[in-house]
């Protein structure tokens, strides 16, 4: 897989391309003093607590410009390199700046960091922040709860854009987020197309879905042991919050760049019955699961689905995609995402097709399925659109929580569900609404090896606590 950010200007000025630095190189700036220009900036030291703003803030400025390169490790004096600082170098730091950029920078700007060790100690070294240009500017860094400024590079100065500039700017990002939107219709567009067979018949079960679109696309190479390593990552995890083709035996093809991944395929049509998956090699995906259908234990003639089973499956739809975008084709940034059902269909007597009525159920009270409360049955389901960071959700399992949960508003809404009972606002498992089948099978263990926190409050208690806003 090739990931390469490309800055010719500065492969000429180093004396090699990026991916290809070593300390020499880094040596050879300081010897000849190379000033800091637009497309690059030296620090001598990591990005402290105290400076976390400022590294937001450098990464978002060249993102709005030309994109750059950002070297930590290097003294400058007047703008000049001076000398070599070697770091220690840390995968945990990485993560670290990843995640302080994500929580200060609006949208996420997309970037890549690279080490490059000393020759004497290789796990001392320098870091290198690999910034591409965005099509996403202008990028805001929050200053303060209420403040949001627009950093950008001019020469070797990082200043803030005017109204105007901002105004600009945003019209610019509206036009390709036109085509961004676009993009992922056509992503769901042609996985639904693949699973529309399996919605008409007496076994045929609603597909949740997801496609992804990452606002800077990647790349991924596409080779002929592809398939099979999909197959192997796909089952990654164990169980279904961290994918969806837990417990199957999953089979790989390759199609027009894309790998697409099927699971249980039926014997007469050849077409998916439990998952199905297309991943683009631009970072791009869509992912589907087939729910089970419960009957209501009242008598009411009610059919639906697990409201807990809902949230499970797209909280492992979502690590999938994200990972695959992140792992695959090196996309870090924003993402805008899909999410819908697809639901099952019959056929009357005179050959017209018709939409079952699905409810959402649950078992929580004496293993009998019932009606979700304050909910209604739906023939046809809302879209559901938002925008998540696949950089914050790549490396914290709670934050992953906190995108399944917007992911899924629109959708539980539109059967009259105001939010998910099974996860809080800021990712907290609430443990009341899980069956004693899903916690002990499921989600306590996973909570546990994830470091995500299980709360016992009730959403009432909760709202009986929350300050007020009136």
């Amino acid at each position: 897989m090739d990931t390469t950010i490309r800055f010719l200007r500065l492969e000429a000025l180093f004396g090699a391309r990026l991916e290809q630095l070593q300390e020499q190189h880094l040596q050879h700036i300081v010897d000849e003093q190379l000033p800091e220009d637009a497309d690059l900036d030296f620090k001598k030291g990591l990005y402290t607590e105290a400076k976390k703003l400022d590294l937001a803030t450098d990464v978002a400025a060249m993102a709005n410009a030309q994109g750059g390169v950002v070297i930590l490790g290097v003294e400058e004096d007047n703008g000049r390199a001076r000398k070599l600082h070697p770091l220690e170098l840390r995968e945990g730091e990485d993560r670290r700046m990843r995640e302080i950029v994500a929580r200060n920078a609006a949208p996420v700007p997309s970037f890549r960091i690279q080490h490059v060790p000393s020759a004497a100690d290789p796990a001392q070294g320098y870091y290198l922040l690999l910034v591409p240009r965005s099509p996403h500017a202008p990028h805001a860094v929050r200053v303060n709860a209420e403040s949001l400024r627009y950093p950008r590079r001019y020469g070797a100065q990082t200043l803030y854009l005017a109204e105007a500039e901002v105004a600009d700017a945003y019209r610019s990002r509206f036009l390709e987020a036109t085509s961004q939107v676009a993009q992922l219709d056509r992503v769901h567009r042609d996985g639904v197309e693949v699973l529309e067979p399996t919605l008409l018949g007496d076994d045929a079960r609603p597909w949740l879905t997801l496609a992804l679109v990452p606002n800077s696309l990647g790349v991924m190479d596409m080779r002929l042991g592809s398939p099979t390593k999909f197959q192997d990552w796909v089952r990654q995890g164990g169980n279904y919050l961290e994918t969806p083709y837990a417990g199957a035996a999953p089979q790989a093809s390759t199609g027009v760049r894309r790998v697409t991944v099927s699971a249980w395929l039926d014997r007469d049509t050849g077409l998916p019955e439990h998952a199905y998956g297309e991943f683009h090699a631009d970072g791009s995906g869509f992912v589907a699961t087939a729910l089970a259908l419960q009957e209501s234990s009242r008598g009411e003639g009610l059919t639906g689905i697990s409201d807990e089973a809902l949230v499970a499956t797209m909280t492992g739809m979502v690590r999938l995609l994200v990972d695959h975008a992140a792992s695959h084709a090196g996309v870090h940034g924003d993402a805008v995402t899909l999410a819908t059902l697809l639901g099952p269909r019959t056929q009357n007597d005179h050959a017209v097709k018709v939409d079952l009525p699905i409810a959402v159920l649950h078992n929580r009270q004496f293993a009998m399925w019932k009606r979700v409360p304050r909910t209604r049955s739906l023939t046809r389901f809302p879209v559901s659109r938002h925008t998540i960071s696949l950089d914050s959700i790549a490396s914290n399992p709670t934050e992953r929580l906190v995108a399944t949960r917007l992911v899924l508003t629109d959708l539980v809404q539109g059967f009259g569900l105001a939010e998910l009972y099974q996860v809080r606002p800021t990712g907290e498992i609430r443990r009341q609404y899980w069956s004693r089948h899903y916690q002990q099978s499921l989600i306590t263990e996973w909570a546990e090896k994830a470091g995500v926190t299980m709360v016992d409050t009730t959403i009432d208690e909760e709202e009986s606590t929350a300050p007020s806003h009136s």
